[in-house]
């Protein structure tokens, strides 16, 4: 077997050597929750409970209890102000059912595995049932013994609809509040506790607490059971964490494998088991010590690579493979030629109230992993072996997924965030935005912090793993408002300049609109011009409805940024005449840029005459109305020019009284008339007036088809590169025919067949242009305008039905 080959960190010993001593394991308090059968219990004078308990049982219960009593050195008291509680002894009730004494069992086994007692001989002994009523508390304190041997109490919360009443429970300088009220009425909360540990029922705010409580014995031990205490070991490994965090090449993160497997189901802090447990509370201890944190994580370590199968011997000294793939194999099955691959992450995160954390997949880096050599000669979890095939020797794949702490210091959880990729960031920091804002004590220097971070990270990754599309365009909007919101000039400038102007797709205009209102004029005109000047012939309609959105965003009165807006609109009208250049060369050279396509489209064109209005740029406007005219590959009349003129029919100051308005309706009728005022005329024959520069004999041949005005079918039969030329020629000179090969014989034969493409192509360009003309003729008539009534009339005769 080859074992995984990672990097752990060699230069922490004494951190590792720390903890590998704390051997001992559990904790002074262990807690959790079992869905397990709920017992069938009986009470004197109430009759059996029903689960959930309801209401009217609950205080049936209350009126046949009696105050709860406290120790005070050798006497017992009671008084509701030290404890206001209710008690029945367990000479009043039965506590039974078939499935009862399994479902003890099944608590008292996860009792003393939290405990550290797994191997000590324990039972449970009922003391009495607990109820607190509204108001209900107990003040902090702690167990006297009640029985020979005993040494911890166990709480077992019912089913009953309640808020607040949390246990909270201290020792040796800790604290932990365990909140047992469970909405899942299946379930059986518990709670475990040294009886030398302090601790303290809170008052119930609502509804009623009603619990089993039970000594926890144990026999066969000569020493007394006590509460784990690693003060000695908290401290020193704090000092180790902080120094291992304060070098110059500290790494980002430290992950502590856990010595049991857990699956991410099951993973929780209640669920560590041995000295797990112990080495789990002196890190989260450790780290408050170091003012770092500390969560619960699932470590993936996936490989692949080449193998060696060992065969397994045919008859008479033959050999066979045994599999072609196979899940869960042996390690001993094959060997380990090299690995090609390995991805190593960390995911499932939990905090030590065992709240998931919502920080995704992050990876797991060189240097970051302790102990050395924690995974030498472990098997893995998933393996899959693949025979050998073609060309491809035989390769393996395999998975180790192991719990881990993982700890950080306190400052640096953007950069540990930051190792998963950008969105758990992204939306970390505008979650603190939104906390800020709705008033919440977030510093700015914090927020400050955080968004650099996230800017210089982005920065790096650009080139190299930017996010693309749809995703990319949100991820870039949501920082956008962010950051906006934040308010920061410098940090949304440095954000713009770095990042969203070299991947501006547009569907970031309104984050862009937003962040342009933080911004003063000077670096709203350069950056937002940068951006221009990028994207202005790779994505021209994207930057028209940028700059319409900020003229629609920004306030008229605001004249230094209304200077600035003007530059960027002329910036995008000095970039039309580019246009026209072929799709190849308006990218700029970058491959990964998308071109628009078409460069232009009436909602565009419109917008961009509006916002041009709005500006009071008339010689740009008239600029754009000659472009349209000079350009009508870029501006199409049907597809573009006209759709525009209906936009812009009612939009001041278009109209029948703008020159401009007038000068482009002009240009489309001519345009429409000069190509459809008559309709196309059928051929009569097949004649096809072409002539083939080529002079070889398949080409002449095919020269004497094309002008032939009665042929319609040729056939060619030749060979294959004698046929590919022909199909070159066809479609180079796009005549008007298809072209098969009949596959038989040899050589086979190219079957030519011309077609009417040409007037069929002419009588559909003529029904879109008429469509065309109709919707000019609307516009002038509604307009009222006579100063184009010449075009007009010859519109009106173009579109007269013909007899």
């Amino acid at each position: 077997m080859s074992s995984i080959e990672v990097s752990y960190n060699g230069e922490l010993d004494e951190l590792e050597s720390a903890l590998t001593q704390v051997t001992r394991p559990g904790d002074y308090c262990v807690h959790g929750t079992l869905e397990l059968p709920l017992p069938h219990i009986d009470v004197q004078r109430v009759g059996t409970l029903s689960w959930p308990l309801p209401k009217a049982q609950a205080q049936a219960l209350i009126a046949i209890a009696e105050r709860a009593p406290y120790g005070r050195g050798t006497q017992t008291l009671i008084d509701p102000e030290v404890r206001n509680a209710w008690q029945i002894g367990a000479a009043q009730l039965s506590i039974g059912g078939k499935s009862w004494p399994r479902t003890l069992a099944a608590v008292l086994d996860a009792a003393r595995l939290g405990l550290g007692c797994a191997d000590a001989e324990v039972h449970a002994e009922f003391y009495k049932l607990l109820a607190y009523e509204p108001g209900g508390f107990f003040i902090p304190h702690r167990d006297s013994e009640k029985a020979a041997g005993m040494f911890a109490t166990l709480v077992i919360v019912l089913p009953c609809d309640h808020q607040g009443g949390e246990l909270v429970i201290r020792h040796a300088g800790r604290e932990r509040s365990i909140d047992l009220a469970s909405t899942e009425f299946g379930e059986i909360s518990f709670a475990a506790f040294y009886a030398d540990c302090e601790h303290e029922v809170l008052p119930i705010r609502s509804g009623y607490r009603i619990s089993l409580i039970y000594n926890l014995i144990h026999g066969g031990h000569s020493a007394a059971l006590t509460a784990p205490d690693y003060a000695v070991e908290t401290q020193r490994t704090g000092v180790l964490l902080r120094d291992a965090f304060t070098h110059h090449h500290s790494p980002r993160k430290l992950v502590w494998l856990l010595e049991h497997h857990y699956s991410a189901a099951e993973l929780s802090f209640g669920a560590l088991k041995g000295a797990d447990v112990a080495r789990a509370v002196v890190l989260r201890e450790a780290s408050t010590q170091a003012h770092c944190v500390a969560y619960l994580a699932m470590v993936h370590i996936a490989e692949t690579g080449s193998a060696e199968i060992h065969y397994e011997p045919r008859s008479r000294g033959q050999r066979r493979p045994y599999y072609e793939e196979e899940d869960d194999v042996d390690s001993s099955e094959f060997d380990v030629i090299d690995v090609c691959d390995r991805v190593c992450t960390l995911d499932h995160w939990l905090d030590f109230t065992d709240r998931a954390m919502e920080f995704g997949s992050i990876a797991l880096t060189e240097g970051e992993l302790l102990p050395a050599g924690a995974l030498d000669n472990e098997e893995p979890d998933e393996q899959r072996l693949t025979e050998a095939t073609g060309n491809e020797g035989a390769s393996f794949e395999r998975a180790y997924h192991r719990a881990a702490v993982v700890l950080w210091p306190r400052d640096r959880l953007m950069p540990v965030l930051l190792q998963g990729g950008l969105v758990k960031p992204v939306e970390l920091f505008g979650q603190c935005i939104l906390a800020q804002a709705e008033g919440a004590a977030v510093a700015p220097a914090d927020l400050a912090t955080m968004a650099g971070a996230i800017v210089e990270h982005w920065t790096l990754l650009r080139e190299y793993n930017r996010p693309h599309g749809a995703a990319g365009t949100e991820l870039r909007s949501s920082m956008l408002d962010s950051l906006a919101q934040f308010g920061d000039p410098t940090l949304l400038a440095r954000f713009l300049a770095d990042v969203v102007i070299h991947d501006f797709t547009g569907g970031e205009s309104a984050a862009l609109v937003a962040a342009a209102l933080v911004l003063d004029a000077d670096r709203l005109q350069q950056l937002f011009g940068a951006l221009l000047h990028q994207h202005s012939l790779s994505s021209p309609r994207a930057c028209i409805g940028l700059i319409a959105a900020l003229v629609d965003g920004h306030a008229p009165s605001a004249s230094t940024q209304r200077a600035a807006l003007r530059a960027l609109a002329q910036i995008m009208v000095a970039a039309l005449p580019c246009l026209a250049l072929p799709v190849a060369q308006r990218n700029g050279g970058n491959w990964r840029r998308a071109v628009e396509t078409p460069a232009m489209d009436a909602y565009s064109t419109a917008s961009l005459l509006q916002l041009l209005a709005a500006l009071n740029l008339d010689a740009e406007r008239a600029r754009v109305i000659d472009l349209m005219i000079a350009l009508p590959a870029v501006f199409e009349v049907n597809r573009v020019v006209v759709p525009a003129l209906a936009a812009l029919a009612t939009a001041a100051p278009y109209g029948s009284t703008d020159p401009e308005y007038l000068r482009l309706w002009g240009h489309a009728a001519a345009h429409l008339l000069d190509r459809s005022e008559h309709a196309p005329q059928p051929p009569g024959d097949w004649r096809q007036q072409v002539s083939i520069n080529c002079v070889c004999e398949d080409c002449r041949a095919l020269q004497r088809f094309a002008v032939d005005p009665h042929a319609q079918i040729h056939r060619f039969r030749v060979r294959k590169e004698r046929r590919q030329h022909l199909h070159g020629q066809i479609g180079a000179l796009a005549l008007d025919m298809t072209h098969i090969t009949e596959r038989i014989g040899s050589p086979q034969t190219l079957v030519c067949t011309k077609t009417h493409g040409h007037f069929e192509r002419a009588c559909r360009q003529y029904a879109e242009d008429r469509t065309a003309m109709a919707t000019l003729l609307r516009l002038a008539t509604t307009d009222g305008q006579t100063a184009l009534a010449a075009w007009s009339e010859r519109l009106r005769a173009a579109l007269a039905p013909k007899w």
